[in-house]
């Protein structure tokens, strides 16, 4: 298959009778080679790729994979520079390493420059598969996270008794919106940074608010109907003026710039106005081809008139395919040529006249650029160095211009964009960055030395430029060019901050945003809310990941409608024994933070993986021995085991078991002989929130009259029913729960003795069935259940469920002693549970009391109480302290006030717990494992 573009350079795609491509040519199919890819050459791993290679002036670039594993992952990798790189050439090896769950457990790197070989492994939480920890030679990266999944603090040090950094998160209530972010090093007194951040009702920021060594920088943002910046500018107040003026433009770096745009998204103007008060604005006119010609959002040239009237023009030429091929800049030409597959290959400007007498050189000098054959950028030539990315960006390699070694800097991820800096000569360097993934301060791991930078909104730089700065990353991690050819590399494209455009037009689009359709513009203008790290499309592929999991959401909901008992047994029982409903997924990019996870719920181990807890469920379906299954997942020696099984299964075959049977009990039977004494317990999900249900829902009262639920206040008296003695009496209230997190209901039909009713309570709330002798939760409630009553001789029957996905405030009640009281169904009172286990916002409460850096010191002691084990595998102290306060919520045996001691079983080990409930709220005071601490018993 041919492409040829508006250049007219055709590109000749080679394709395998499998339909994998092997070969990109220029020309034609027999043209010269530029790419070349090869499968099947590994042993156990047919149709899987081997290699691919970039062919440049006669030499060979490759990436190879040197190893799979059974599941066909790549476990070694190899990246191949030829001999024409000179002190650059040599294989650059890396290593991955795999948990059963699937998650990456640990990457190990070849040797670079003067950087041995070495990596880094991830710890997860168990419960959630949230990554807690990063530990690599040299240092250890630790991230606590809120019950929603947002990472509340980072905790950065060095693994040689250096010092920490903490950078500290908090969110609004209810957007989930990053509302303050602080860096604090230990023992330094005063705020390193304290971010505040401001929002309008659609989620533009309009403050940000930096307290920091420098003073107090607040920059403030306002925007127009399309959500495009309008105005940027700072003061030393929070809280910003309506309209900027320059005598209150103030702070460490202040600057006042205004925008205004065409109707396509277009730039037209830029004022950079006199930060001192006075007249002296500099104003910028862009100018673009006339409407009806070709390439209209193709920048022309902009005109800058400075304070002295002078006024300077910049131009620019493009290509037929909207590459930019000339910027002239303050006079000088700079000029650009693209290969064929539309990279920036190549970039010439004539060298400033020599002020020296020494001989002429050449006239120009020239930056060039290689990519590999899947388009990232693999080396970079200037005029005084060669550089290697290797791995898309983790190591840097670096050969400057008359040396004899190459230097080396390494790029370790510690989430929300802030890294960890080593750098050739051991220098150990955190990176903290902004909400777009930007670095902001870096902290030395040795001394704590603190370095800060700031940037303009279109990612320019802003105030002093500090002297050094650890690696090349600049402006949403994207690589720093400026100091060779004034520009930003961004993924897929050049970015120049100085216009707030990219050099080439957007190779993805979303034609169904007006604004976006402009090939040229960073984050529709709105570079403040918006990142394009990508250079693809803001939100990067998140934001077309998330309407595919919306597209698929509504395929499974017409799926359940149309085969309704099925699809509700598929979709809500694999769900809620895999701890999660299927549901409208909000995707998030990785910066700051991930994805909403999960709630902690309490899991055997491994068994929080969705996968397997899937895998388990269809196996339990299938096998005789749901038991052994049990066992299989419950052992990380043998899950390896389950999920190679699970493989062979033939999913909608499922009476033809064959060998994968045998495999499983194998499998499982391995996982009993290790796992005995593993308490195997309930297969509660991960929805562990409250119980409740909608306003409106009336309660019966002790005296027989009904009050709507959230009226009901602390100390009123309700009918309550022990259903095993069937005793009725009459019990306090007291608690009253309000959350505003539920989102998954059952609408239930029920028959009654005075007709047909409907009654609402979230997926989780129990009901006492008649018929089953036990409670049985809302979402697992089937037709021609029986409920229980208050006289205790009519029942109410289920005539049919509803289960949908919304987000409403709901309500419920903590009552003394049997903990039931009645909820009516036009005016029948059924017998429900109330609160049975806590909700998230009450274990953040204990957890709150219970992570101060005393009664950490005192509870997780590891060797005093016994739980040095439970810290190691839980990732510190902070998480197994989660860990331990996350249990009081599964299972409803505290008091409603009071002392409390209760035992616990986490990863098989005996947790006792001690602690008074204040207000509701469970206090603890000590823990202690009494197998290991006999002080305890």
């Amino acid at each position: 298959m041919t492409a040829t573009d508006a250049r007219g350079t055709t590109l000749a795609h080679v394709y395998d009778n499998l339909g994998r491509p092997t070969e990109l040519r220029e020309g034609s199919p027999s043209g010269e080679l530029r790419a070349k890819w090869v499968y099947d050459s590994i042993s156990g791993a047919k149709g899987q790729l081997t290699e691919s290679t970039r062919y440049a002036d006669g030499a060979a670039y490759s990436s190879k994979v040197t190893s799979y594993d059974r599941l066909y992952r790549p476990v070694k990798t190899a990246v191949v520079i030829p001999e024409k790189e000179g002190k650059l050439a040599g294989t650059y090896q890396t290593g991955t390493r795999y948990l059963p769950s699937g998650l990456v457990g640990g990457i190990s790197y070849s040797a670079a420059g003067s950087l041995p070989g070495g990596g880094y492994t991830t710890s997860y939480e168990k419960e959630t598969l949230r990554p807690t920890s990063v530990l690599a030679s040299g240092f250890k990266a630790d991230t606590s996270y809120s019950l929603t999944g947002k990472p509340l603090q980072h905790t950065l040090g060095a693994t040689s008794g250096g010092k920490k950094t903490w950078i500290t998160n908090t969110y609004e209530w209810g957007t989930r919106r990053l509302a303050t972010s602080r860096v604090d090093r230990e023992d330094q007194p005063g705020v390193d940074r304290h971010n505040t951040y401001r929002y309008d009702q659609a989620g533009n920021v309009l403050s940000l608010s930096d307290t920091s060594r420098s003073g107090t920088d607040t920059q403030c943002f306002t925007y127009d109907y399309l959500r495009r910046l309008t105005d940027a500018w700072t003061q030393s107040d929070k809280a910003c003026d309506d309209d900027p003026t320059a005598g209150e433009i103030a702070g460490p770096a202040p600057y006042w710039h205004s925008y205004t745009y065409g109707k396509s998204g277009n730039r037209l103007t830029e004022t950079q106005h006199d930060t001192g008060g006075g007249t002296k604005d500099t104003k910028r006119t862009y100018t673009y081809p006339k409407p009806g010609e070709p390439q209209p959002h193709a920048l022309s040239s902009v005109t800058t008139e400075l304070p002295s009237g002078t006024a300077t023009r910049d131009s620019y030429d493009y290509d037929e395919s909207g590459n930019t091929t000339t910027r002239t800049l303050d006079g000088t030409p700079q000029k650009l040529r693209w290969d064929a597959e539309g990279h920036l290959a190549k970039v010439t400007e004539p060298l400033e006249e020599s002020t020296g007498g020494g001989e002429e050189g050449p006239e120009e000098q020239t930056t060039e650029y290689l990519y590999d054959a899947d388009g990232n950028r693999l080396i970079a030539r200037t005029p005084s160095r060669t550089t290697l990315y290797l791995g898309q960006g983790h190591t840097e390699v670096t050969l400057a211009k008359g040396a004899d070694k190459p230097e080396a800097t390494r790029y370790t991820p510690l989430g929300s964009g802030n890294e960890a800096v080593q750098q050739d000569d051991g220098t150990l360097t955190f990176t903290a960055a902004d909400h777009q993934g930007t670095g902001q301060l870096a902290v030395a791991a040795k001394d704590l030395k603190l370095t800060q930078r700031r940037t303009l909104p279109f990612g320019g730089p802003r105030g002093e430029k500090p002297g050094s700065w650890p690696g090349s990353k600049s402006f949403v991690g994207g690589i720093d060019d400026s100091a060779d050819t004034g520009l930003t590399h961004l993924g897929a494209r050049e970015y120049d901050p100085a216009t707030g455009t990219f050099l080439s037009v957007d190779p993805v689009m979303d034609l169904t945003d007006p604004q976006q359709i402009n090939g040229y513009t960073y984050g529709n203008n709105s570079p403040v809310v918006n990142s394009d790290p990508t250079g693809l499309l803001f939100g990067g592929i998140w934001k077309q990941i998330k309407k595919t999991a919306v597209a698929v959401h509504r395929q499974a909901s017409r799926w359940n409608r149309a085969s309704s008992s099925i699809g509700r047994w598929l979709g809500s029982s694999v769900g809620r024994r895999a701890g999660y409903h299927v549901s409208t997924v909000d995707y998030r990019r990785p910066k700051p933070s991930p994805g909403p996870s999960p709630t902690p719920g309490p899991y055997p181990d491994h068994g929080s993986d969705p996968v397997l807890n899937v895998l388990k469920f269809a196996f339990e379906v299938v096998l005789p021995d749901a038991d052994a299954w049990q066992g299989c997942i419950s052992d990380p020696d043998v899950s390896a085991d389950c999920a190679s099984a699970a493989m062979d299964l033939p999913w909608f075959k499922v009476l033809k078991l064959g060998k994968a049977a045998a495999k499983v009990a194998k499998a499982a039977e391995k996982g009993a002989n290790r796992g005995k004494g593993v308490q195997r317990g309930a297969k509660k999900g991960a929805r562990s929130g409250c119980k409740c249900f909608l306003a409106g829902t009336g309660v019966e009262m002790a005296d027989g009259s009904v009050k709507s639920i959230e009226d009901i206040e602390l100390g009123d008296k309700v009918r309550t029913t022990d259903p095993k003695t069937g005793k009725t009496s009459e019990h306090e209230v007291t608690a009253t729960i309000v959350t505003d997190e539920d989102k998954h209901f059952t609408r239930l039909t029920l028959k009654t003795p005075k007709g047909t009713e409907t009654l609402t309570a979230t997926d989780e709330h129990p009901f006492w069935s008649v018929s089953k002798r036990s409670w049985v939760e809302a979402g697992d409630l089937t037709p021609g259940t029986t409920l229980r009553t208050d006289d205790g001789h009519t029942t109410v029957t289920v005539k049919s469920t509803h289960h949908y996905t919304d987000r409403r405030r709901t309500y419920n009640l903590t009552v003394e002693g049997v903990h039931t009281y009645y909820v009516l169904a036009g005016q029948t009172p059924v017998l429900v549970h109330n609160s049975g286990g806590l909700c998230p916002k009450i274990l953040d409460e204990t957890y709150k009391s219970a992570s101060t850096p005393a009664k950490l010191e005192h509870v997780i002691d590891p060797e005093k109480h016994g739980f040095a084990d439970l810290v190691a595998r839980s990732g510190g102290r902070e998480q197994a302290m989660r860990r331990i306060v996350d249990s009081l919520g599964d299972v409803s045996d505290l008091p409603t006030a009071g002392r409390f001691e209760v035992g616990r079983v986490i990863d098989g080990e005996n947790v006792t717990i001690r602690g008074a409930v204040v207000n509701g709220v469970p206090r603890i005071g000590t823990a202690f494992n009494p197998d290991k601490f006999p002080g305890g018993k």
